[in-house]
């Protein structure tokens, strides 16, 4: 689940573009593939939850 602190991102999956702005949440199932962008000149913050946990051993 990943949710944008600010506006100006997009999140790709399924085959489309969905924007994303703050406060809106994108919930993907295990196992899509996927890549969220940055649309603006400005950094886009997020915060990302995962569950279950073991994330940090994959990103080491």
């Amino acid at each position: 689940m990943r949710f944008p602190a600010t506006a100006g991102s997009r999140i790709d999956f399924g085959g489309r573009t969905h924007p994303l702005t703050a406060g809106m949440c994108a919930l993907l199932p295990r196992g899509v593939t996927h890549a969220m962008r940055n649309l603006s000149e400005d950094p886009v913050h997020a915060l990302r939850l995962s569950a279950p946990g073991g994330w940090e051993r994959y990103i080491e």
